[in-house]
């Protein structure tokens, strides 16, 4: 009796996946390619799929667009790994990630980042992780190809709740189109991102019992008040939090004075460090109860340890 119960069940929740893709491509059905890349040293073949699934959310419809890469030739998809990105903003699409970093092609770029001509092509990206793990790029409601139907107000889906509820709903439901709940499942945001992957991995968990293996944290900022001048201006943690990295900047560049660029960076970062967390935030504390030696002494400290001149 159990065995037929639970083949019912399947056959329901299949039949109710199974609506909601032929549903979720409106006109346009999935589109599936199949290409090589030179990655990580070796030739791979893989299997690339782009569209758009349906998303419910409270009566609010919308079309979330993907891009999937899955490497071919894999015989145990209980095995294979399987990783979700995002990009930030919020309100940037994948984009970024995708052709930016992590996908098997990306846009061709120099050193430092810029393009190498206009209009710039695609080449194979040999740091690509989909050597280790599946990939797919997921556009928020709003972003790149992924809209609100008609009749639905976008915005019912531009709110931090939402966006966590929607992106895990099409992790759920692709998880469960594709055979992907044996897999190791991964995360992987940028920026906002990083806020969206914390909150997604908990509601997984604990609506659906389906549980990530791990987060990949691009450029985090999952405390807001880190971020530089804070949400408001109410707190000095960001200007403390931030100066190492500006400091690290002008060594890497070589835009400091002998005494400074002459020694090692992990050396001077540990000098940057006591001095942000120490005199610096104690300044910041302060503010304007400083004296003006004080002042001037704090001022010709940081512009030292960045590389910049301090105005007289």
């Amino acid at each position: 009796m159990k065995k037929w119960l639970s083949l019912l069940l399947a056959l329901c929740m299949l039949a109710t996946l199974s609506g909601a893709l032929a549903e979720s491509s409106g006109t346009e059905a999935l589109s599936v390619t199949h290409h090589t890349a030179q990655i990580a040293g070796q030739t791979l073949s893989y299997t690339a799929t782009t569209g758009r699934m349906m998303v419910e959310m409270e009566g609010s419809q919308a079309q979330m667009f993907f891009t999937a890469y899955t490497l071919d030739g894999v015989e145990n998809l209980d095995q294979r790994p399987i990783t979700f990105a995002f990009s930030g903003g919020p309100g940037a699409a994948s984009l970024y990630l995708h052709l930016g970093m992590l996908g098997p092609r990306r846009v061709n770029v120099n050193g430092d980042g810029a393009p190498t001509g206009l209009p710039t092509g695609l080449v194979d990206n040999p740091c690509s992780i989909l050597d280790m793990t599946d990939l797919v790029f997921i556009d928020p409601v709003g972003t790149g190809y992924s809209r609100a139907m008609k009749g639905t107000d976008p915005s019912d889906f531009w709110n931090y709740d939402a966006d966590i509820i929607s992106v895990s709903k099409f992790i759920r439901l692709y998880t469960s189109l594709y055979g992907r709940w044996g897999s190791p499942k991964y995360l992987s945001g940028e920026s906002y991102g990083t806020v969206r992957a914390v909150g997604v991995a908990d509601y997984l968990a604990t609506q659906y019992d389906l549980y990530v293996n791990g987060a990949m944290l691009i450029s985090s900022i999952n405390d807001m008040n880190t971020a530089l001048n804070g949400r408001d201006d109410s707190t000095d943690l960001s200007y403390v939090l931030t100066l190492p990295s500006y400091a690290a900047i002008a060594w890497y560049h070589g835009l400091l004075d002998e005494k400074y660029q002459s020694m090692l960076l992990e050396d001077y970062m540990t000098e940057v460090r006591e001095f942000a967390g120490g005199d610096y935030q104690h300044a910041l504390f302060n503010g304007t109860h400083l004296s003006q030696v004080e002042l001037d002494d704090i001022a010709g400290g940081i512009a030292a340890y960045i590389g910049l001149k301090r105005k007289p």
